[in-house]
């Protein structure tokens, strides 16, 4: 999720006031070359100000992200062993909700299930209130559950927000922007589940889902705030998930990682209803 930004350079190398840039050449890393100087006596004034104004050098592209229609889009990935758990896991994710419209049903970012949807239950949920669309949290069950809850107002509509929950076997607790926001304790092994679900519930998240990350390990908060704005490189100790959203088309999200759980858009391998859509990434993930 990498997205083209615009820099304006304030120009900090400008020929001194004591010389007339006969011949300048602007250089690439944003200074002023001068090939020829004319030294100048006292009744010559020239006194250079000016902003320059231009595009970054990047060698990256736009990336993507899917919008998810806050009614039954999802993305399923069949678990084949990497994402049991015993008593650690950790979850990170970036947001940007559209609407916190409606009540009565949760919704889920991401989650550990029995099945793909209708649900049956599952393990694991990051997940928003069904009373209001802005209290998010996570859930783990061992097979009783217990929920870290933001409250209200946890999450901000139109912008991009990095949430993640770790549990070690004793505590569940949540971050957003890389700030820890509650926690509550929890013990035991989580439960086994057969699909990792991204956007849904029993009804599905309403806006732009990017960077979905999955550890067997529990990441510190250091960690977590180390890495939240970088593209990782799928290599990293105990990541066993990691999804950036970057294809832009097709039915098919490839997970970065060497255990290569990929996933499927929708409830097929055609287009259906149930397809969230590719959509430029704007998240500030670089």
């Amino acid at each position: 999720a990498i997205a083209a930004q615009e820099t304006k350079a304030e120009d900090a190398s400008q020929p001194s006031s004591n010389t007339v840039c006969a011949r300048c050449v602007y250089d690439h890393t944003g200074s002023f070359q001068n090939s020829t100087t004319l030294d100048y006596t006292s009744d010559i004034t020239f006194t250079p100000a000016f902003t320059i104004y231009l595009p970054a050098i990047s060698n990256s592209t736009p990336g993507y992200a899917l919008q998810f229609d806050g009614v039954d889009d999802f993305v399923s990935i069949v678990n084949t062993g990497d994402f049991d758990f015993d008593n650690v896991f950790s979850v990170e994710v970036w947001v940007k909700p559209l609407s916190f419209a409606g009540s009565g049903a949760f919704k889920a970012i991401v989650q550990g299930a029995f099945s793909e949807p209708p649900f049956t239950g599952g393990g694991w949920v990051m997940y928003l209130d069904r009373l209001d669309y802005s209290n998010w949290g996570i859930s783990v069950c061992v097979p009783s559950c217990k929920a870290a809850r933001s409250g209200p107002a946890g999450l901000q509509l139109n912008q991009w927000q990095h949430l993640a929950a770790t549990y070690d076997g004793t505590e569940i607790v949540i971050y957003r922007n890389g700030q820890r926001v509650a926690s509550t304790l929890q013990s035991g092994n989580v439960t086994d589940v057969n699909f990792i679900l991204i956007g849904t519930w029993q009804t599905s998240f309403n806006g732009l889902i990017d960077e979905v990350r999955i550890w067997n390990i529990a990441r510190t908060q250091a960690a977590i705030q180390a890495d939240m704005n970088r593209t990782l490189t799928g290599n990293e100790f105990g990541l066993v998930g990691y999804w950036r959203f970057d294809e832009g088309s097709g039915q098919t999200t490839f997970d970065s990682t060497s255990y290569h759980n990929n996933g499927r858009l929708g409830s097929s391998s055609a287009n259906d209803s149930n397809d969230p859509i590719w959509v430029i990434s704007d998240a500030p993930v670089q």
